[in-house]
């Protein structure tokens, strides 16, 4: 099977570095597809990509080229991460989705919202009221996994988002909306006000509510509940105090080194013996000056060989010893990781992406809002 993969960017993306730069927003909606592309072992005919231009411009160049290309049927399938990618024109949704594609032959597939016109009980692909919609997991079998979607999500955690003074806040790439599953993003209002909001309250469409939490009031929360998590999970007075050891000190190593060592100066005390009776032999007559000089030579060049060996053994054996801390320094720097993580008051990135998946926020509803952290272990 030939996928063609379908890329946009509009005019309205804040992630812009530079006018002839790809932006954040299109390389994971690249990687993303190219995964989920690989995984059903598709071929890829060709990525179409159009940037800077609204989902409603019916003149985008690359989309036009990818329908021609699949009215020549070039391919047999064509991929975007979300159906509003490939169009927000409900006139070219059931135009191309609903009549063309299935008119040449064409299945089309959107990743997140799950959209498939080979499935014929998909009603994603149409538009419906929010209030009007009935989801019943599990009936049916899905396109994407949820295991294989939450894959592909971690699989961009290593390229978190940055804000305008170039820093990235604690919770990057860690916050989704426990209704649609699509992301919430950092925002802040004309009074400096700093909340996250959901990005699919923001489209044209509204097609989710906005889910809003403060920043301040859910760093708050996820400190508490790391701390909790800290308590609970940890036996501080049983923590082997070999953890608190530097990396660079490998017992195996160093025991492996000392036999090594050992065995070395066995074999050059063997030499030098076979060696003296050697010259034993010659003074007795025993051997042949030829043969005298042939393994006398042989035995000096080997007991040279161990020697120079025996000395780099004595080395790393010296280096690897002196790298070891004593039982105080370890203690200390046990007692002092204990202490942070005991009065742990402040969080940040590497703190909560060490602890913590991703959080699920969900909306406000008298007063209450349903907050689920998925933790690391």
């Amino acid at each position: 099977m030939k996928v063609a993969i379908y890329c946009r960017l509009s005019r309205e993306d804040e992630d812009k570095l530079h006018e002839n730069d790809e932006s954040e927003s299109i390389q994971n909606q690249k990687s993303m597809l190219i995964n989920y592309s690989i995984e059903r072992k598709w071929d890829i005919y060709k990525i179409y990509c159009d940037e800077d231009y609204s989902g409603i411009d019916s003149q985008r160049p690359e989309f036009n080229e990818l329908i021609q290309d699949a009215q020549n049927h070039k391919f047999d399938i064509v991929l975007c991460k979300t159906q509003s990618r490939f169009t927000r024109d409900m006139e070219l949704v059931e135009k191309y989705l609903h009549n063309k594609f299935i008119e040449w032959n064409i299945r089309f597939v959107s990743l997140v919202d799950h959209v498939d016109t080979q499935d014929k009980g998909n009603k994603k692909s149409r538009s419906i009221p929010l209030s009007q919609r009935i989801i019943v997991e599990n009936t049916h079998e899905p396109i994407i996994e949820k295991e294989q979607f939450w894959k592909i999500q971690r699989l961009f955690k290593s390229k978190a988002r940055t804000c305008k003074t170039g820093e990235v806040h604690i919770f990057a790439n860690k916050l989704i909306c426990l209704d649609c599953k699509a992301k919430l993003y950092k925002c802040q209002n004309s009074k400096g006000y700093v909340y996250f909001s959901c990005s699919n309250s923001r489209t044209s469409i509204k097609i989710c509510s906005r889910h809003s939490i403060g920043y301040e009031n859910l760093e708050n929360l996820i400190t508490q509940k790391i701390k909790e998590k800290i308590n609970d999970y940890f036996d501080f007075e049983n923590i082997d105090n070999k953890l608190f050891e530097e990396n660079t000190i490998d017992s195996e190593n160093l025991q492996s080194a000392i036999k090594q060592k050992d065995k070395m100066e066995k074999d050059i005390s063997i030499l030098l013996d076979a060696i003296k009776n050697l010259y034993i032999d010659k003074a007795k007559g025993n051997i042949t000056e030829d043969l005298f000089a042939e393994l006398n030579n042989s035995f000096l060049n080997d007991k040279e060989e161990k020697e120079n060996r025996l000395n780099y053994l004595k080395i790393k054996i010296s280096n690897i010893e002196r790298e070891k801390e004593d039982i105080g320094e370890i203690a200390n720097k046990k007692q002092n990781i204990i202490d942070k993580l005991k009065n742990l008051n402040t969080i940040n990135f590497d703190i909560v992406n060490s602890f913590i998946d991703y959080i699920e926020i969900g909306d406000k509803f008298n007063n209450t809002q349903d907050i689920v952290i998925h933790w690391n272990f």
